[in-house]
């Protein structure tokens, strides 16, 4: 059945899909670099300037004078964007063009970075949601760029994306408070450096712009589809995305703070949250290869949930016991999570087109979703007065994720109109 599903894609590829010349729009590379470039690039600016945020929270709700709820809102408003914005994406795409909507997100990022430096504190909150709202569009459309650009290498470039996205990650959450204390800067130019990544995205998408431009006459239509609100596939998706979202979201905003109350320094307790997003490196790069090889990814559902749940049980136990395993643990399981994900999204689609419209379902609910994860945990903490009923309820969300994953691991697509 996937293989009938794989074989009608290249039929309706070849006759209605990307008809576009296929010279490399970078000067210098071929087509098949020109896409892994554009697609690394791309991915290292999806989590970098929001992950260097959490380090330095307790410096800047100092400095500006936040009450817990105004600092918390810092980390919880770019996953609220996802959730508003990532909907948007395919009718934007639909209307201006893939790569000029791309630009346009990594034009968002690079934008909300230099605004967040300003010194209202109004500006810190503007220039989060412009970060939030371009990464909301990236999120929903480098996998259909890659379904568009790359249709044959659907397990290597997403292994790349998810890779890189980890790696941005990595080093978001690790340098901030080491640039911090090294330099003697303050928070703002610290939170600064991601412009530069930032710049090279826009570098990068620019000659894609201008050749889709170039090539717009030559371009398939892009019609409006609809039916996925109806699909059980985008809604087994769906799900499994706002749970494994409100996860990570909810592990990454309050795991720092988690272990400095158990007695852990700041910036050891910063370091556990860049081995954690580090460790999502390796299982992000091998999960889409693997996948990719086989009919039915159902067997990925239960292998993510229980390399999550026992490190999440260990902490919950014992915070300081052991640390950076469990921490290592859970960040490789997080990591074979995103790509499981972002697989999902691909395989379960048609065409690019349809891929942009389920990662839009999938995302715009999943992330609105998952952005009160965060909320919901400090809200808890505030009633317990502790740290282990909210990750057990982190750790319980792991049941409607393997289940909905399992389901929509089975090799079925979603509509294609």
């Amino acid at each position: 059945m996937f293989s009938t599903h794989a074989h009608r894609f290249r039929l309706m590829s070849s006759a209605t899909g990307n008809t576009r010349q296929h010279t490399s729009p970078i000067p210098g590379l071929s087509m098949k670099w020109a896409v892994l470039v554009t697609v690394c690039v791309l991915a290292f600016n999806l989590r970098g300037p929001m992950l260097a945020v959490p380090p330095l929270l307790e410096t800047i709700q100092h400095d500006l004078g936040l009450s817990g709820i105004a600092a918390g809102m810092i980390t919880t408003l770019p996953v609220l964007c996802f959730g508003l914005i990532s909907p948007l994406a395919p009718g934007l795409a639909r209307r201006i063009g893939l790569d000029s909507t791309l630009l346009l997100a990594m034009t968002a990022i690079a934008t909300g970075i230099v605004v967040r430096l300003g010194q209202p504190a109004l500006t810190l909150y503007l220039g989060t949601f412009g970060i939030g709202a371009g990464i909301a569009l990236l999120n929903v459309l480098i996998p259909a760029f890659i379904k568009r650009e790359a249709p044959n290498r659907v397990g290597l470039m997403t292994s790349l994306y998810t890779m890189l996205l980890n790696a941005g990650a990595g080093v978001g959450s690790a340098l901030s408070v080491p640039v911090m204390e090294r330099t003697g800067w303050d928070w703002r130019p610290t939170l600064a450096i991601w412009v530069v990544p930032a710049a090279i995205g826009i570098a990068v998408m620019l000659p894609w712009m201008l050749h889709q431009r170039r090539h717009a006459g030559a371009m398939p239509a892009l019609p409006k589809r609809r039916g996925l609100w109806r699909s059980a596939v985008a809604w087994q998706v769906t799900v499994a995305m706002g749970t494994q979202s409100m996860v990570f979201f909810s592990v990454a905003a309050w795991l720092p703070t988690m272990l400095q109350d158990a007695g852990m320094g700041e910036a050891r307790a910063g370091a556990m949250l860049s081995i954690m997003t580090l460790s999502g490196l390796a299982g992000s790069f091998v999960t889409p290869i693997l996948a990719n090889r086989t009919t039915s990814q159902s067997w990925l559902s239960p292998v993510t949930a229980l390399l999550c749940a026992v490190p999440l049980v260990a902490l919950t136990l014992d915070p300081l016991r052991l640390t950076a395993l469990w921490v290592a643990m859970l960040g490789f399981g997080l990591g074979m999570i995103i790509a499981f994900m972002l697989m999902l999204m691909i395989l379960r689609a048609p065409d690019a087109h349809r891929a942009s419209d389920l990662g839009g379902m999938a995302q715009g609910v999943g992330y609105l979703f998952a952005s009160m994860g965060p909320i919901l945990v400090g809200a808890i903490h505030d009633v317990t007065g502790g740290w282990e009923v909210p990750f057990v309820v982190i750790t319980l969300l792991l049941v409607p994720y393997s289940i909905n994953a399992w389901l929509a691991g089975r090799p079925r697509m979603v509509a294609a109109h």
